[in-house]
């Protein structure tokens, strides 16, 4: 069965609580912008059914990506997070921040497509409403 935006939404919330301890405050804020995101469009993704790509997205950034990226940062000693250098000249600290910068980008342009699909249709309806109450209706009585 599908889990509901409601436990979609606390399934990450238990995931933050987790992991906040952990995190820097450049962390925390990506999460906190990432947990806006679902929120304002799971629930109108979900009440548009499923084959979504949108939806995908934000169903496996918040159930994979999100506690596979978090559980593999944890997993490593406090010091070493902060100290070593993993890849590009980065620690696994600044990896994260990046990492999480990523998927929280990645939501923004969810919110942005389906504001995106939601103003064609106020679009949509608009023309729909000047074409009718705007044309002179031949027919009708004088």
């Amino acid at each position: 069965a599908s889990l509901s935006a409601e436990q979609i939404l606390d399934r990450l919330d238990g995931l933050i609580r987790q992991a906040a301890p952990h995190l820097v405050e450049d962390m925390r804020r990506s999460l906190v912008s990432i947990r806006s995101s679902v929120a304002e469009v799971l629930p109108r993704l979900l009440n548009a059914g499923g084959g979504n790509d949108d939806l995908f997205t934000v169903r496996e950034t918040v159930l994979n990506y999100l506690p596979e990226t978090l559980a593999n940062y944890v997993a490593l000693p406090p010091a070493f997070r902060a100290s070593h250098v993993l890849a590009d000249g980065k620690t696994a600290r600044q990896l994260l921040v990046d990492q999480l910068a990523l998927l929280d980008r990645q939501l923004q342009e969810v919110v942005a497509n389906v504001a995106s699909s939601d103003a064609q249709a106020l679009l949509a309806n608009g023309a729909f409403l000047r074409q009718r109450f705007q044309q002179p209706d031949f027919l009708a009585p004088r």
